[in-house]
């Protein structure tokens, strides 16, 4: 594994490296030896298969059981994309986002305190999610993501967005005090 810095503290690219021979590829996904996964140990693995390209999912976040996650694409390619709500962070806001995809073989690493969202770059794109803590339906939140402050640029036409995702509360970073300490 190799892993690139982002400009946004504690937000990691992990570039997996194949290991290749007649039978096949052997991939791995985690190591906990990585320094800036001391804390995170896995709780939940989630799957999600999108038809189409150009489909968003996102910006979600979980409040009092707040998650940290591993995201990768196993097939197709996705914009992935990381905005940081916590309170106390320089980059409160700010977003970044990163190409995941089964030819780059990358996998994002975001931190606790982060709205996560995705855009499916083609047809069938399949993600593996890895979580650090339980998901609580009661707990989920999510902000818009077209929210003007957050100036995200995805790169495709919207072709499928859920209703709720839709209708998310927009963010505005003058309201950094509705967010929960993360």
């Amino acid at each position: 594994m190799r892993i690139k810095e982002t400009p946004i503290d504690g937000l990691y690219i992990i570039q997996n490296v194949d290991f290749t021979d007649t039978r096949g590829v052997f991939k791995k996904f985690y190591d906990a030896s990585q320094p800036f996964l001391n804390n995170f140990s896995i709780r939940q693995v989630n799957f999600s298969h999108n038809m189409r390209s150009g489909t968003i999912r996102g910006l979600h976040y979980q409040t009092r059981k707040v998650d940290a996650k591993i995201v990768t694409c196993l097939r197709g390619a996705v914009f992935d994309v990381a905005v940081d709500l916590r309170r106390k962070s320089e980059s409160f806001g700010r977003h970044f986002g990163a190409l995941l995809s089964e030819e780059n073989n990358s996998a994002f690493f975001i931190p606790k305190g982060f709205a996560h969202g995705f855009q499916t770059l083609s047809d069938n794109s399949d993600l593996l999610y890895l979580h650090d803590e339980d998901f609580l339906p009661t707990e989920q939140r999510g902000v818009n993501a077209f929210s003007e402050d957050l100036k995200i640029s995805w790169p495709l036409p919207v072709s499928n967005m859920s209703d709720k995702d839709s209708t998310l509360e927009r963010f505005y970073l003058k309201n950094k005090e509705d967010f929960d300490e993360m």
